[in-house]
């Protein structure tokens, strides 16, 4: 088991004991994910940095550069490995299989928390505190639609979401503790929970 703080360490874990077996120095973490294969570690810093950690050896092997505020999310689509990144700075990177190029997508006006891409990966959703869901084409970075709330009075952020394993919804968290369900391919709202 693999943890990150902002305390500036890595921290490894025996999953039997709960004892720590190693610990890795770096610059302060927001948040984690795995390459396929679960070879490699990617780490989001506060710094606007993915570091790239060789699991194996435990040292990082790469810094990917390209964001300039607190990376906030980092997913990878298992079938495709393409990489994307959430960061403060109101962009997304969506990083090339082998980790050398990135295309950046702008449009939110705020920091971006959330990212999450669709089973097939040809669509990225992104979620900002300006109230808004981006989806977003992989292939070439357009943005294909907008989804929001404002008009309903709930002008509290969007903080977590996840795409359902058809891919045919999508179900966000907002600040407010609304949950809501939507359609991915007409953008309309299916249900809203409210009990938080």
């Amino acid at each position: 088991i693999v943890s990150a703080s902002q305390d500036n360490t890595i921290r490894f874990w025996n999953k039997d004991t709960g004892q720590t077996h190693h610990i890795i120095s770096l610059d302060s973490i927001i948040s984690l994910a795995t390459l396929p294969g679960k070879e490699f570690l990617l780490c989001g810093s506060s710094s606007g940095v993915v570091s790239v950690l060789d699991l194996k050896n435990r040292c990082v092997i790469q810094e990917l550069k390209g964001h300039s505020e607190d990376i906030f999310d980092i997913r990878v689509h298992s079938k495709t490995g393409k990489t994307a990144s959430a960061s403060g700075d109101h962009t997304i990177r969506l990083w090339d299989k082998g980790l050398g190029s990135s295309l950046s997508l702008s449009g939110h006006a705020t920091q971006v928390f959330c990212i999450a891409f669709t089973p097939e990966g040809d669509r990225l959703i992104s979620a900002a505190l300006d109230k808004t869901i981006r989806i977003w084409n992989t292939s070439d970075g357009t943005c294909e639609k907008i989804l929001s709330r404002q008009d309903e009075g709930d002008f509290s952020g969007v903080t977590s979401l996840c795409v359902t394993p058809n891919g045919e919804n999508l179900v966000t968290g907002f600040a407010s503790g609304t949950i809501r369900i939507w359609n991915i391919k007409t953008g309309t709202k299916i249900s809203d929970w409210s009990a938080h």
